[in-house]
């Protein structure tokens, strides 16, 4: 999986100040902090950064050794054409937070829990 630039971006700050809060990041980037929360979410998924409540983000310098393939979860993604239904299932079923959306295999997006919530209170079962 090929991360973004601003992804990359995130990373080579991390790596240089090995501990920066999400506000930090999002002022460094010049956007807001809510905009970077899928950014973080993939990369702690990656487990490329870690994540410490109260303190902040940091670069794990054990991901050079591991590859993604290692520490991936096949349960963790669904097909973008997978009904809203089946995928709150999926996500009950493995007790799971978010899940991966892709699409022949390539990232589209994320969705959580919260996502599948609105969905169903918006009706569009």
């Amino acid at each position: 999986m090929d991360l973004t630039e601003r992804q990359k971006k995130i990373l080579i700050m991390l790596k240089e100040k090995s501990l920066l809060s999400g506000d930090e990041i999002a002022q460094n980037l010049n956007i807001t902090k809510s905009a970077l929360r899928t950014d973080f979410s993939i990369l702690t998924t990656l487990k490329l950064i870690t994540s410490k409540q109260n303190k902040g983000y940091s670069y794990n310098n054990k991901c050079t050794i591991i590859k993604v393939r290692d520490c991936m979860s096949p349960q963790n993604s669904i097909d973008i054409r997978t009904s809203v239904y089946d995928a709150i299932i999926h996500l009950f079923n493995y007790d799971l937070g978010t899940l991966v959306v892709v699409e022949n295999e390539k990232l589209v997006g994320i969705i959580s829990r919260k996502d599948l919530l609105k969905a169903t209170l918006n009706k569009k079962i």
